[in-house]
């Protein structure tokens, strides 16, 4: 009779909305995590490391979040963010201090999209109370668009590429011809149409850089030639004054950069191993899914989303269209190159010599009596029936240790 070997069974785990909850809300809750609040700006500390959460930000009637007028729209945007660390399951008393900084990022990177909209959804008069099914799933189609919050959310690439043509279409008070004359640096190569992020052509992209340089939008040192990197920070201050978590931004692809840092060129482009644009990853959607979904547990406001706008969010429909890896890109082509020709002429120099001798060393070990598997094992502890002790770190370190022709045994 042959032996059935049982299987294990393995649950998955339940989705949230049929998890074992404490109270639906607790007026009130405060995080853990939470330090204070003073004028407008909520701090948060994680471990050593303060979180600021700038409130003071437009509603789209000329007012500001934090004014008197807009009470109770603030009171809903606090109260949202403190709920994303309210402990839902009763196991759980507080949530592990990675999950609570990226709840508290991923809601706020959903405020951020909402007050982008303000003036079309009328934050100043309804708050969130017009967010309507249809602009819920135009959201989740952009998150699924895109791996990236600094595109789904933001249009980072876009929003700044129309404020640069807007720009450079200006008349300027510098003559652009007879600055890139004397300055040849600002004409330096620009990445192939495909690898390039910005929607701008070489033009375009040499006029850009020449505004953003008249403008001090560039890091200019003392004594230095080369203007240095672009002051994202400030960039982004210009372009989204409605949000929370654009100060986080990414930095500047290459392509508005000058190329040449202090005696070489950084190479462009990168290498892709997944860029998949029609596509966002099942760990990303389910992240912005939940923090919208996590509306349902604040308090009765008609400033919160309807609880109709929500349920089209319980259809998790997308999930087979989602990667379940992310976009990654490796090292610059020619150090990529550099590295594999490297290795390509070791292993064309020292490939023989390196068989020969561990060849020799197996035949050695192997005349002593050593099992194949000893090659495999390290620190293998000697016992009575074996006496010797044998090591693939010893036999491998040095020929003075163990020579092929005399292999030695450690007693």
């Amino acid at each position: 009779m042959r032996n059935v070997i049982p299987r294990t069974i393995v649950l998955a785990p339940l989705p949230e909305h049929l998890r074992v909850k404490t109270n639906v809300h607790v007026d009130g809750f405060v995080s853990p995590w939470f330090s204070c609040e003073h004028e407008g700006v909520l701090y948060f500390k994680f471990g050593k490391k303060i979180f600021d959460i700038d409130l003071n930000i437009p509603v789209g009637n000329g007012t500001l979040l934090t004014e008197k007028s807009n009470h109770e729209l603030l009171k809903l945007v606090k109260q949202w963010i403190h709920e994303q660390h309210f402990p839902r399951s009763i196991r759980i008393r507080k949530m592990k201090l990675t999950n609570a900084k990226k709840r508290l990022w991923s809601v706020l990177r959903l405020i951020d999209k909402l007050f982008l909209n303000a003036k079309t959804l009328r934050l100043y008069e309804y708050g969130f109370g017009l967010v309507t099914p249809g602009t819920i799933n135009s959201y989740m189609n952009e998150f699924l668009k895109c791996n990236s919050s600094h595109e789904s959310i933001y249009s980072w690439s876009q929003t700044l590429s129309v404020f640069m043509l807007d720009k450079i279409k200006e008349e300027q008070p510098y003559d652009f011809e007879n600055f890139v004359q004397k300055n040849p640096i600002f004409l330096e190569p620009i990445p192939g149409a495909q690898t390039r992020y910005f929607p701008l052509d070489d033009q375009e992209i040499f006029r850009a850089r020449v505004w953003l340089y008249h403008n001090n939008f560039y890091q200019i040192k003392e004594g230095e030639s080369w203007p240095g990197h672009i002051k994202t920070a400030a960039l982004v201050k210009e372009l989204y004054p409605h949000c929370i978590m654009a100060g986080h931004m990414r930095p500047l692809p290459y392509e508005l950069e000058i190329q040449s840092v202090y005696g070489h060129r950084r190479e462009l482009p990168y290498i892709p191993v997944r860029q998949d644009n029609s596509s966002a990853t099942a760990l990303r959607y389910n992240e912005v899914r939940r923090g919208f979904m996590s509306q349902r547990f604040l308090s009765e406001s008609k400033l919160k989303i309807p609880n109709l706008s929500l349920d089209t969010l319980a259809n998790n429909d997308h999930t087979t269209l989602l990667a379940q890896v992310g976009s990654y890109v490796t090292l610059p082509h020619t150090m990529t190159i550099d590295l594999l020709r490297k290795s390509i002429l070791f292993y064309e120099t020292h490939s023989d010599s390196i068989l020969n001798y561990f060849s020799m060393l197996i035949s050695g070990a192997a005349t002593e009596g050593l099992t194949p598997n000893a090659y495999f094992l390290k620190e293998t502890a000697a016992n009575i029936n074996s006496p010797i002790s044998f090591t693939a770190w010893d036999l491998c370190a040095s020929a003075k240790k163990l020579s092929p022709q005399a292999p030695q045994r450690n007693h």
